[in-house]
């Protein structure tokens, strides 16, 4: 699915780039299930989608960046530093809505500064969100001393570990989060508007859209998104650590490039971040149910990443391509 404002040639509706979001899981639940039998047992494709939930969140804001050109490299750490200011602040008030209210707006106003540095200071955003990691992980340590919160009021890990029957609710979170992230991303102004600027700013400009109030937008709506995965992590663990997700950005980016959305913004709906989180998700369960260590799951997740990548941009048979480069 293209933009509704970056229509560019994709060729066939066979496109591997277009499918790439629902094929790459098919095979691999077909794989895991002839390996490992315990794999499609309703339980444990319940937990896939448990452990998924705060990747996905994390995935549509990181998607929503990229659209409009830009990049966070802070998720990570601004949801360890808003999880670690949250929980305090609930333990020491008794309040279990503070604390919910507390790790949204820590994660807005990371958000927020971002988009300030980005659109304001000009600084290009991965230098300045690779700095937002930095700062955001050195409070988050100077804070805690290194050491986890723990034991936060009674309920606040309800969005992270509760369920409504048999569904958990973080799943249904998600699910609702998605379905309001498609609509704004494809019936809104705004939405369209950040296509628009991440296919080309200056077309932009000259129709009356500023580029720099959308980009800052975009990263305070991919706050709010991080700090509702923090929200879920660290109910989870009924806890937060400062080492809560470290790989959580690159884990969203790497959902966002299998997903099929282009890096160089502009183009590829956000439900297409969803669909990228569901390989690697599939794949890491999968790997603890072999029992596989836990490096060893990284280096197959960073390589699979790559090849499905790879494979999306190649528009020749590799055959022709050498042919013609060698």
């Amino acid at each position: 699915m293209r933009s509704p404002l970056a229509q560019r040639s994709s060729g066939s509706i066979w496109n591997w780039r277009q499918l790439s979001p629902l094929l790459i899981p098919a095979a691999l639940m077909g794989i895991l299930a002839v390996i490992e039998p315990r794999f499609l047992t309703s339980a444990n494709l319940m937990n896939i989608l448990l452990q998924a939930s705060p990747l996905a969140l994390a995935a549509m804001g990181q998607a929503v960046v990229i659209i409009s050109g830009e990049l966070d490299l802070s998720q990570g750490s601004a949801a360890a530093l808003a999880g670690v200011i949250a929980v305090l602040l609930a333990i020491e008030t008794d309040s279990v809505a503070v604390g919910w209210i507390a790790i949204l707006v820590v994660s807005v106003i990371l958000g927020a500064v971002n988009g300030f540095l980005v659109t304001q200071l000009r600084i290009p955003s991965f230098v300045a969100t690779v700095g937002m990691l930095t700062y955001a992980d050195g409070m988050a340590y100077l804070i805690t001393g290194g050491l986890p919160v723990d034991f936060p009021p009674d309920g606040y890990s309800w969005l992270g570990r509760g369920y409504i029957g048999s569904i958990p609710v973080s799943v249904l979170f998600v699910a609702v989060v998605a379905v309001a992230m498609h609509i704004f991303a494809s019936r809104t102004r705004a939405g369209r508007a950040l296509y628009l600027i991440g296919d080309n700013a200056n077309a932009a400009v000259i129709v009356g859209i500023r580029p720099s109030r959308y980009r800052f937008y975009a990263f305070l709506l991919a706050g709010l998104l991080t700090g509702s995965a923090a929200l879920i992590l660290t109910g989870r663990i009924d806890s937060a650590p400062p080492t809560l997700s470290a790989t959580l950005p690159f884990e969203a980016i790497a959902a966002v490039a299998i997903g099929g959305i282009a890096m160089t913004g502009g183009e590829g709906a956000v439900w297409r971040a969803v669909a990228g989180v569901a390989p690697i998700a599939i794949l890491v369960n999968g790997l603890n149910l072999l029992g596989v260590n836990t490096y060893i799951q990284l280096i197959l997740i960073g390589a699979i990443t790559i090849a499905v990548v790879a494979l999306q941009n190649v528009q020749q048979p590799i055959w022709f391509r050498w042919r013609v480069f060698s």
